[in-house]
Parts: structure tokens; C-alpha cells; sequence
């Protein structure tokens, strides 16, 4: 009945409504009482209680609700509400996978993948019965798109009763019955009114479920995907079509799974749900906490609900992990920033899918794909050898070669395709749909070719034709012998390939730095993330299509989506195993062991966005090491009220502070807080004087490490990347401790030279090692390491192209005052501040509105910021754009098959942008809308665009100048 009343509020008001979270003061009043304040709130604005979607009590204090600005902006004035702000939208971001991290049996014979050696003390707690039993106590939460139950991958065999500790439920619904739990599958919930709510206030009339299951039951496998990888039992014989056989099973098979169902087809994860979901699961009693999805760009404030939902599961000790996004390489990327919760970055396994063509010059080329020879029921499979025509889509197109260029849906004529293998360009559409179009049109085969946009980002996919995907390098060869007309190519499918040099950071891997508060490094940890097996649902194909109708057990996908469960699975490994530590020292042992060369070699872990060494601003700490971090040595520790001076330091106002945790926590003013006293196992830091000539900058950062083993004495060791930007030292630089969970205090000095330019960057490693346990630590150093923002939806959307603008911004000390203040327009003429309004602002906010004598009140102007090479110290390059522009509703579909974010800003024209260091003219071009972080993030096509070194997305567009970055990582 409630659900019903709901949806008719939503639909009698649909086009003056939108969903509000209502976050009231902190107080110790408990049920009825608690209840009889937000009741009265609600009275208060005339609000129907039939309107409200949900009420917290666990993740903060407050209530969502579908109601008029007018209520809003009523509520706002209220006693005792701290914020009221609209509903948003988060984005969806193994059988090789345990022998690569060293978690299969004593089949190995104590080695993994590599034949590196695991410590020989901890073989018998990874492998024997009282880890496993163990793990049969502890549940995973998995906030996703649902679950398909009949998997093997869940099946419950052997499994214990359920833990008597659990509180959870089993919901029934649509094609999902009380029987499709048991004991694997212990919940299972759906939180769907805030998504209900959007797509009734966006479209008005009754809300229609048609394609979308109300129940637990998944509908596109991304949650049954990441859920069989966090827990799912051991499949023996898995594959997809034969590609990467072997035995298919979660990082912990024997815990248990709570299922969340929080996202809702091409729509997302809406804020209201997820946070009623958190609340619930922290009712229900779960260990860890898998979320596989984030904003659509970095946050960290009370508004992001899912740092206020991890703030509170920490408190109750519950391990926290989400996906740091698929934004990369795009610098300054990285999302999932609370020091709280576990920021995940992906990596490659050992494995590939290659695919090999060649042409009729005799040339040939190795690609990617997950095609294999006589897959598809309708398609003929190719005989070895097998020559055909090759093609251009441009050259085969219908009449518009543009968009034949891109195999677009129906752009391609049959009379010319038929027979023979096609050559498409990325962009605009997903892969797959490429390969369909070539496949509808007669083709036999498809080779995709990337732009220089998207680099050497390649992700295979399971093409409903022969297909294969090429890089940048070979691309535009292949390209050209295809325009030359009179080509063939022949393509070959060998099948899996294992033993290739891994990890390596996946080029969609969203990058640091923390642009939000550069002192905190993220993202914390790289897992893999690349052409993950795992559990797939029986009612798609591996593509998605509507018209694929192969039936699989198991998926390949990609993306920080996949990377998030692997370490949630790894924290149900921790906990099984060392149940006393709190979720600080999982972090902790996670990030310190973790390693950062290529496995089973001393070469550098690389980027594979450009072949180069990768580092911490890429991976974090380094890639997981499961069985390592049973056995950290030293911890960096932390209690959760050891956050609150954090907090105090980057933002001490009683809203910030009570909205990030639900508390009366309040910082004293005589305090000097700094965001470098936490202790993280991680260190940044922040070269204030950000330009050429300013001599040597000092920050002393203390930290203290607990000591799990016993009697030891540890050294220290420190090792940069470039000491000539950086110098770091260790007082003291030995630590005696003669008993388990002795504390003793360091002290780091790093100093920072000045600069040659503004992106100079360095990175180190502080290594305590007693000769068995190494701990090590990154440490960042960073010149002007903070973010300059501005609402670039707003100013594009709303900016008559008429006027533009012209401005040198001078930055004062970005640690004391992050806003922008001293606003000058060629000689300076007063002090102006200008600084921008929030991103759920519909416009701009001057606090000086007078600018040559005009008044602006309204977004009716469009704005641009610039430097040229004589700049005073401080100045960065900013640029707006001028250009019209319109917005579409909805949401987009990326070229990996999944959503991108809702209400996607779509440019009529091309517009120019950002790059590292910016001269006078320097532009990078920039993309349209989108960001899933599944698979990789994309823009209105998916393809990010890589131009420049700085992030360039619509919604915020950031700069984040790091010069001299030192990165010291605890390890």
C-alpha cells in the first residue's frame, strides 16, 4: 500500500516534483520519538506522508521524499534540517583470478601463477578448514542490479545453517520466489522507490515495469556478475564459449551473500535507494560491503550518500569497498574518496583473447576479441585461412559515410557488404551493435579500429560475428589499406592465451590525485579488473542485444566494477582469517603488501593507456596480494572517531560535520587541524608555492604503527622515482618493539624542491621491513595539488554564445582558502572573489556580480578563463566553452553495453579544452556526456577523449595542477 500511495503522489505532481533527501540534526531520540520529528517536519511544509519514500536511522537521520521545490526550499528554513538536495544518480562502473593472487589449493603446491612462493606459515590458514569454516559466518553485501539465483555459482552445497547473527530477509517478487535463497543466498532485497519516483517526475503517468523485474532477480548480469566474484562457490568447467576455462569461484567461496538490489537498468543507482539499502544492511549484519558504482565525478561532501552510508558502516565495523571509476586515463579522475572506504582501481590478469589478421600485402596484426570460431548458431564458422573482401564502412555506407564510417545501425548497405569483412571506427555506439550492423548487413567479419582518443584501450567483447578489435598503433595502417579499396583480410581465433605479462593497469582505471583533498591519495588499491569470469544470467546473451540469443553460464566483462568485488571478496578472506581486525587494518594490510612490478618479474607494473611505467596516481599502493596481507607485520590503525579531525580539516562547519556523521561531532576552533595527521597508510602531499622559482617547500607528517607480530626490529628505507624534485627522511629510522600490538610513532620530512614546471611529478615508496614482514608506503608530494571547478554543464547549456569573457585567476594558498579569490580582468581593478555554486545549482553564483559595470543575475553569459606565459605564480588555465548546446534526457548507452550517466549533455559542436600546463591556445578537444563504470567509463559514444593530460567531462571540469607530486606509499 505504501509503494501504491507512493506512486500516485509521484504521478499527480510529475511535472513539479523531484525526489529530496532530508537530512535533519543529529539526536539520541529512538523510535516512536524519532519518528513523531519527522512527522513533524513533514507537517511543518504540508507534505504527505504518502510522499515519503524512505526514512534512515542507521546512515543519517532523515527521510527521502518525491515533493515540490516550493516544499524544499520550505523544508530548508526549518529548525533542525541541515540539508535538503535532490535525488541523484550513481553509475554501474573468476577462474584465472585466484591462482594470480595466490588463493588456489595446494594444486599449486603453495606457488601461484608465477611460482612465487607464499609465505609458508600462512598456506594452511589460506587453505584449511577453519578459514573456509569460517567464511561461512560472514556475508558480503552486494549493492547491485540483483542476482540470478539458479547459478552453480551460488549454489549451497555443503554450506552450513544460516549464521544465527543474521537479520536479513528474503523478498519475494517477480520470477523470484522465497526458494531461490538459501544457504549462499541469505538475502535479498529491492530498493526501488527513488527510481520509481525519477522516471515518474521525468515522464509523468503511472509507472510502467515492462522489461524491468520488481524483484531481487537480475536483469542485465552485472550484479549476478560482481556477486559470484565477491562470494560465488567453485564451478568447475566454467567458460564462455570455451574462453578462459577452468574452475569459476568468488574470493571467498564459503561466505555467504546478501543481496541489494539498488540499480535499475540503463537508469542507474539512485542516491535515495543506495542509502536505504546501506541502512538496511547494516541492520541486517553484514561484514563487508561490495559497491560497484560512484558519481559521475569526484565528491566528497554530506551530498554523496554513499560516504555518509560508509561512514556509518564503519562505525559498526564494516569493511566498505566501491569502484574508483572508469574515467581514465583522464588525470584527476578518481572517485570513491572517503578515507573511509576502499577506492579501487583495475588491473589485467595474466591472460588475453587474441584475435590475428591478415591482409592481402602480406601484413599482419594481432588484435582482441572474445569471438570464437562457431559460437553463433547462424554464423558460419570460418575455415582456417579464410580470405574475404575487405571493405571501409565509410565506403559501404547507405549515403551518409559518416555514419558508415562508425557502423552505425542501418548505415550500411547490403549490396555492399555482403561477403565480406568490414572495417569500422569506435565511437558513438557500442561495440557490439557495430558488429550487429555489419552482421545485418550481409557481413562476414568486422575489424574495429580505435582513434587516437582512445589510445591503446582495448576490452574484448563476444561479437555476434567474426571480429576483432585493434589499437591505435595499427588502426590507422589497417585503416588505410581498407580506404585504398581492393583489400581482403583473413582472421584467426586461436582462444585464450595465459602467462602474458600482468598486472597492468587498465587504461579506463580512473587516475588520482584525490582532487577533492589531494592530502589523501587515491585511489588506496589496484585488483584485477580485465576480462573477469564470472556468473552470467539466462535471460541474455553475453552481448545484451535483444536479437543475441546465445545462452551462457558465465560472462567475460571488464571494468572497476569488476576489480570492487575481487577486494570485497578479499576482505571476507581477511576477516575469516583474522577476525579482531577492524576494517582500518584491513585497509591497512591490503595497501602495505600490495606490490607494484610486473608479477614474477622486478620491471615496473605499466600503463596500458601508453606502455609506460604506471604509478601510485594509476594503482594506488600497488596490485592486491591476498595471502601477504595475512601477514602485514606493521598496521596503521585507526578508531572511528579518529576520522572526526580529518573531517575537521577539510571542512569544519556543523553541517559538513554533521552530515558526513551523524553525529554532534564538532571541531574546536583553537585547534589547528591538518588532513595530513590521519593516519592513513598512504601519503600525499601538497607543494603549496606552486610555480618556478620559489625555493624548497617542508611538510613533517607523523604516523603511528602497530605491531601485530612479535618481538621485531624494523628499518626503514625510503626510494624516490626523481630525487632531484624531492627529498624525504624518517626519524626515527629504526623501530624496536618486544611485544604484539606495541605502538610506536614516526616522523616523515618531505621536501620539495621548486618545480621546473607545473607537471613535474615524483613518487616514492617508505619500505619498514625486520627481514620477514615488508611494509611499505606511498608518499605524493604535490605544487598547487587541488581542484578548480566550475558547474561546465551550466555554462555550456545556459551560455548565450554572444559574449565571452576573459580573466587571470591568482590562487591563494589552496590548503587555507581552496576557493579562487583575486579575480582580475586585464589591470586589476578591487579585490573580486568569484566562486561557483554547487553542482545541483541550476546557475552560477558571482559573489561579486558587478563585472565592468554589469549586473549578471543569470547564467545568460558564457565565461572564459585563461593564462598566457606570463602569468603571475599561482594562475591556472581554465577554459569554458562558447558554443550552444542542448540536453537530452535520459540516459546514455555506452559501447560496452551499459548506462551512461543520466541526463547526458550532448554538444552540437566540437569544443575546446583542457591540457597539462597550458600555453596560450593550447586545447585539447573535448567529449561529450557519459560515465558507467562498467566495462570503462565513456562519453556520449564512450570514447573518452585522451587529449591532454586533464580530465575532460562534462558536469565538473576540474584542474588539478601537480607539480613536484612525491608519492610515498606504506606498505
Amino acid at each position: 500500500m505504501l509503494a501504491a500511495s507512493l506512486l500516485l503522489g509521484a504521478v499527480g505532481a510529475a511535472e513539479t516534483r523531484k525526489t529530496y533527501i532530508v537530512h535533519m540534526q543529529n539526536t539520541e531520540a529512538t523510535g516512536v520519538l524519532r519518528r513523531s520529528l519527522i512527522a513533524a517536519s513533514l507537517d511543518a511544509v504540508s507534505i504527505d506522508a504518502a510522499d515519503v519514500l524512505y526514512t534512515y536511522q542507521n546512515t543519517l537521520n532523515g527521510y527521502a521524499a518525491s515533493i515540490t521545490e516550493e516544499q524544499a526550499n520550505a523544508l530548508r528554513n526549518q529548525p533542525g534540517v541541515l540539508s535538503v538536495r535532490p535525488d541523484q544518480v550513481y553509475q554501474l562502473q573468476t577462474s584465472r583470478t585466484p591462482a594470480f593472487l595466490g588463493l588456489e589449493n595446494s594444486a599449486l603446491l603453495g606457488r601461484d601463477a608465477y611460482g612465487v612462493v607464499s609465505p609458508e606459515n600462512y598456506l594452511g590458514e589460506r587453505d584449511g578448514p577453519n578459514g573456509t569454516s569460517a567464511e561461512s559466518n560472514l556475508v558480503v553485501g552486494v549493492f547491485d542490479g540483483g542476482i540470478w539465483p539458479e547459478s552453480a555459482s551460488f549454489s549451497d552445497e555443503g554450506m552450513p545453517p544460516v549464521p544465527a547473527h543474521w537479520k536479513g530477509v528474503c523478498e519475494t517478487g517477480d520470477k523470484f520466489a522465497a526458494s531461490n535463497c538459501n544457504r549462499k543466498i541469505i538475502g535479498a532485497r529491492i530498493f526501488y522507490k527513488g527510481y520509481v519516483a525519477g522516471a515518474t517526475q521525468e515522464n509523468g503517468g503511472t509507472f510502467n515495469w515492462t522489461g524491468v523485474t520488481q524483484s531481487p532477480r537480475d536483469d542485465d548480469g552485472h550484479g549476478t556478475h560482481c556477486a559470484s566474484t565477491a562470494a560465488g562457490a567453485s564451478v568447475p568447467n566454467a567458460s564462455l564459449f570455451g574462453q578462459a576455462a577452468g574452475t569459476a569461484r568468488g574470493m571467498a567461496p564459503g561466505a555467504r551473500i546478501a543481496v541489494y538490489k539498488t540499480c535499475w537498468g540503463d537508469t542507474g543507482c539512485w542516491d535515495s535507494d543506495v542509502l536505504a539499502a546501506m541502512d538496511q544492511a547494516i541492520e541486517d549484519g553484514v561484514d563487508v560491503m561490495s559497491l560497484s558504482f560512484g558519481p559521475s565525478e569526484p565528491k566528497f561532501s554530506p551530498d554523496e550518500g554513499l560516504a555518509v552510508g560508509a561512514y556509518a558502516a564503519m562505525r559498526k565495523g564494516i569493511f566498505v569497498v566501491s569502484a574508483a571509476g572508469n574515467a581514465g586515463p583522464a588525470t584527476g579522475t578518481t572517485v570513491g574518496l572517503a578515507p573511509w572506504v576502499l577506492s579501487v582501481a583495475a588491473s589485467t590478469l595474466d591472460r588475453d583473447f587474441p584475435a590475428y589478421l591478415t591482409l592481402g600485402n602480406g601484413k599482419t596484426y594481432t588484435g582482441y576479441t572474445l569471438y570464437t570460431n562457431g559460437s553463433v548458431a547462424d554464423e558460419k564458422p570460418l575455415t582456417d585461412g579464410e580470405v574475404f573482401p575487405l571493405i571501409h564502412g565509410a565506403d559501404a555506407s547507405t549515403g551518409n559515410s559518416t555514419n558508415g564510417a562508425l557502423c552505425l545501425d542501418g548505415s550500411l548497405d547490403p549490396a555492399r557488404v555482403t561477403g565480406k569483412v568490414v572495417l569500422c571506427v569506435r565511437g558513438q555506439n557500442r561495440k557490439v551493435e557495430k558488429g550487429s550492423a555489419v552482421k545485418a548487413a550481409g557481413g562476414r567479419g568486422m575489424i574495429l579500429v580505435n582513434p587516437p582518443a582512445n589510445g591503446d584501450n582495448l576490452v574484448p567483447d563476444a561479437y555476434p560475428l567474426p571480429a576483432m578489435h585493434l589499437d591505435k598503433e595499427d588502426g590507422p595502417e589497417v585503416e588505410a589499406y581498407a580506404k585504398a579499396g581492393g583489400g581482403t583480410a583473413a582472421l584467426d581465433f586461436p582462444g585464450t592465451r595465459v602467462g602474458v605479462a600482468a598486472p597492468i593497469m587498465a587504461a579506463f582505471s580512473s587516475r588520482g590525485p584525490n582532487i577533492k583533498v589531494p592530502q589523501l591519495h587515491k585511489p588506496d588499491i589496484t585488483g584485477p579488473g580485465v576480462s573477469i569470469l564470472a556468473a552470467w544470467i539466462g535471460s541474455h546473451g553475453p552481448s545484451v542485444l535483444a536479437d543475441d540469443v546465445r545462452k551462457i553460464d558465465f560472462n567475460i566483462i571488464s571494468g572497476t566494477s569488476m576489480s570492487t568485488p575481487h577486494l570485497a571478496g578479499i576482505g571476507l578472506f581477511l576477516k575469516a582469517r583474522r577476525p579482531d581486525w577492524s576494517p582500518a587494518v584491513m585497509r591497512s594490510a591490503i595497501m602495505t603488501t600490495a606490490y607494484t612490478t610486473t608479477k614474477g618479474t622486478q620491471s615496473p607494473l605499466l600503463d596500458y593507456s601508453n606502455s609506460q611505467p604506471a604509478s601510485p596516481f594509476h594503482y594506488g599502493s600497488g596490485h592486491v596480494d591476498p595471502v601477504a596481507a595475512l601477514n602485514p607485520g606493521l598496521v596503521y590503525d585507526m578508531a572511528p572517531d579518529d576520522y572526526i579531525g580529518f573531517l575537521c580539516a577539510v571542512n569544519s562547519t556543523s553541517a559538513f560535520m554533521t552530515g558526513m556523521t551523524r553525529s554532534n561531532a564538532t571541531c574546536d576552533e583553537k585547534t589547528t587541524y591538518s588532513p595530513y595527521d590521519l593516519n592513513y597508510p598512504s601519503i600525499s602531499v601538497l607543494y603549496s608555492n606552486p610555480g618556478p622559482g620559489d625555493g624548497a617547500y617542508t611538510v613533517k607528517i607523523k604516523r603511528t604503527v602497530t605491531n601485530i607480530g612479535g618481538a621485531s626490529s624494523y628499518k626503514a628505507a625510503v626510494s624516490l622515482n626523481d630525487p632531484s624534485l624531492v627529498k624525504v627522511s624518517v626519524e626515527p629510522e629504526t623501530l624496536e618493539f618486544s611485544a604484539a600490538n606495541e605502538k610506536k610513532t614516526y616522523e616523515i620530512t618531505v621536501t620539495m624542491n621548486s618545480p621546473p614546471s607545473a607537471d613535474a611529478t615524483s613518487w616514492g615508496r617508505l619500505v619498514w621491513s625486520d627481514g620477514t614482514h615488508i611494509s611499505e608506503v606511498f608518499q605524493t608530494a604535490g605544487s598547487g595539488a587541488y581542484a578548480v571547478e566550475t558547474d561546465a554543464k551550466d555554462v555550456l547549456c545556459n551560455a548565450a554564445p554572444k559574449h565571452t569573457y576573459k580573466y587571470s585567476l591568482v590562487v591563494t594558498d589552496p590548503t587555507t582558502n581552496p576557493a579562487l579569490t583575486g579575480l582580475s580582468m586585464g589591470e586589476r581593478t578591487g579585490s573580486r572573489v568569484l566562486q561557483w555554486a554547487s553542482l545541483d545549482a541550476i546557475d552560477m553564483l558571482l559573489h561579486d556580480r558587478h563585472i565592468e559595470g554589469t549586473s549578471y543575475t543569470t547564467p545568460s553569459w558564457s565565461l572564459m578563463l585563461t593564462i598566457d606565459a606570463a602569468a603571475s605564480r599561482g594562475s591556472l588555465p581554465l577554459v569554458t566553452y562558447e558554443s550552444a548546446c542542448k540536453e537530452q534526457k535520459g540516459s546514455t548507452t555506452n559501447d560496452d553495453g551499459t548506462m551512461g550517466t543520466s541526463n547526458p549533455v550532448q554538444s552540437e559542436k566540437v569544443f575546446s579544452g583542457f591540457a597539462w600546463a597550458a600555453g596560450p591556445g593550447d586545447a585539447a578537444e573535448a567529449p561529450r556526456s557519459g560515465g558507467s563504470n562498467h566495462d570503462r567509463a565513456g562519453t556520449g559514444d564512450n570514447d573518452k577523449n585522451a587529449a591532454g593530460s586533464l580530465r575532460a567531462s562534462w558536469g565538473v571540469m576540474s584542474i588539478a595542477v601537480i607539480a613536484t607530486t612525491v608519492l610515498v606509499s606504506v606498505m
